[in-house]
C-alpha cells in the first residue's frame, strides 16, 4: 500500500477581537492518504495566529501562518524520512477521499452525510 504525505489546513476559532468579534485563524497539520483513499491526520497542529496583549487594554493576534506552515512541512518531511506508520498512535483516521475506492465502500453515510 502506497501512502502519500502532505500538509493541510483548517480554520479554527482563535478567540475574540477587541470589538468582541470572533477571530478565525488557520492551523496546519500533516495528513497521509493511502492509494485507496483512506486518510489519516497527525495529532499535532500548528496554529497560525498567536494572541498578544500589551497589558494596557489592547490585544489582538499576530499572523504566524508562515512559521506554522513551515513547522508542519518539516514534520511531514520527518514522517516521510522515518517511514510512514499510520498505526504508531500519532495519527487519527479521517474520512476517505471523495470518489476513492474507500469512499465508495462507505458511501456518503459513512462520511456523516445522509444517503
Amino acid at each position: 500500500m502506497a501512502i502519500s504525505v502532505s500538509v493541510a489546513s483548517a480554520l479554527y476559532p482563535a478567540g475574540y477581537t477587541e470589538d468582541g468579534e470572533d477571530f478565525v485563524a488557520e492551523a496546519y497539520y500533516v495528513v497521509a492518504e493511502a492509494d485507496d483513499g483512506r486518510t489519516w491526520a497527525r495529532s499535532a497542529t500548528y496554529r497560525g495566529a498567536e494572541a498578544w496583549d500589551d497589558g494596557e487594554g489592547s490585544f489582538g493576534f499576530a499572523d504566524v501562518r508562515e512559521e506554522a506552515a513551515a513547522a508542519a512541512e518539516a514534520e511531514a518531511a520527518a514522517v516521510v524520512a522515518a517511514g510512514v506508520d499510520v498505526e504508531d498512535g500519532s495519527w487519527v483516521a479521517g474520512y476517505p477521499s471523495y470518489g476513492s475506492p474507500a469512499h465508495a465502500a462507505v458511501g456518503d453515510a459513512g462520511m456523516g452525510y445522509a444517503d
